[in-house]
């Protein structure tokens, strides 16, 4: 886990050129996005890792709109889509910022997340891509029967949307984590 508190502390370098992104998402929004560092606000974890925070570069650039036709019926949209946040800023920043992919693993091992196989409402959902880095993650808004989850994500510039685990562009593998703290934000200091 060390790892990963590199992988996230060597972002704060990289923002500005841009974010990493799986090919498999392609259909939902760009490759990469160009984002910028937020500057006059400190992001960390409860262990006090660093986590920095941006924004795109065209923060007044026209929003994606609407869900592509494929993907009707495999998601409810739940907000409309802007540019503040990225998925992993839906759930660690409140939506307010773009949190690197690469932040997530020191996130859910600093903030005290625990891995769990049966999820319940509020826990998070981390996706994974072939070579197991976590790239996307979610809220777990609803489970039933029969191993019924409901998730809502935010995919990028588009809509905060709720799906199935698997009713999304970021692939089948996912995982639930679980921790005994008030919400997910990182400790943010500023505006």
């Amino acid at each position: 886990m060390l790892a990963a508190a590199a992988a996230c502390a060597a972002t704060a370098v990289a923002i500005g050129v841009a974010t990493r992104s799986s090919t498999r998402h392609a259909p939902i929004g760009p490759a990469t996005e160009r984002l910028v560092p937020v500057t006059g606000v400190e992001a960390s974890t409860d262990r006090g890792l660093p986590v920095p925070l941006a924004r795109p570069a065209d923060a007044d650039g026209a929003d994606a709109g609407a869900i592509p036709r494929e993907l009707d019926g495999r998601v409810i949209v739940a907000a409309e889509g802007d540019r503040r946040s990225n998925g992993p800023g839906w759930v660690f920043a409140d939506g307010r910022y773009w949190v690197p992919t690469e932040c997530i693993d020191a996130i859910l091992r600093d903030n005290g997340y625990r891995r769990v196989v049966d999820p319940a409402p509020g826990d998070v959902v981390v996706y994974r891509d072939d070579d197991g880095r976590a790239f996307h993650a979610g809220i777990v808004k609803a489970v039933g029967a029969g191993g019924f989850v409901l998730v809502e994500s935010k995919w990028g510039h588009w809509p905060v949307v709720w799906h199935a685990p698997d009713g999304q562009e970021f692939g089948d593998d996912h995982e639930y984590w679980h921790a005994d703290r008030p919400g997910h934000a990182l400790r943010i200091l500023g505006p």
